[in-house]
């Protein structure tokens, strides 16, 4: 390889760093469009054991109108009933579609790291402060 060929482009190459810059704008976009649903499913992730409950109580008291004799029956009548069946259908459903929006956040995150880290490299090789 000859000399005059081994510096033929000096000029840096800002390709990489352009894309890196470009990705970067695209994935903070989209970590803006979802914070309504990630407040939402952190919220559906917090309470969920307490919905989960308060359906299980409310089956109860129902079970107590219906003549149940016990808190022993009540429960059992409660939780084989077909409205608290759906109700925790509902339930899981929901959780786990908060933990698929969560699950988007951390890649998104996940990301915008990575494209922060890519885009230093090279503006370090660059030579861009």
């Amino acid at each position: 390889m000859s000399l005059s060929s081994q510096n033929q482009d000096t000029s840096p190459d800002y390709t990489d760093l352009f894309r890196a810059t470009k990705e970067l704008s695209s994935e903070l976009s989209k970590l803006s469009a979802m914070s309504k649903d990630v407040a939402a499913a952190r919220t559906v992730k917090e309470f969920n054991s307490d919905r989960k409950k308060n359906a299980l109580s409310k089956a109860v008291v129902e079970a107590f109108k219906n003549k149940a004799k016990s808190a022993a029956e009540a429960e059992h009548i409660a939780m084989a009933s077909e409205k608290y069946e759906l109700t925790m259908k509902d339930l899981t459903n929901s959780y786990a579609k908060a933990e698929f929006v969560l699950t988007d956040f951390t890649v998104c995150m996940a990301k915008i790291e990575s494209l922060r880290s890519i885009i230093a490299v090279h503006r370090q090789i660059a030579g861009i402060q």
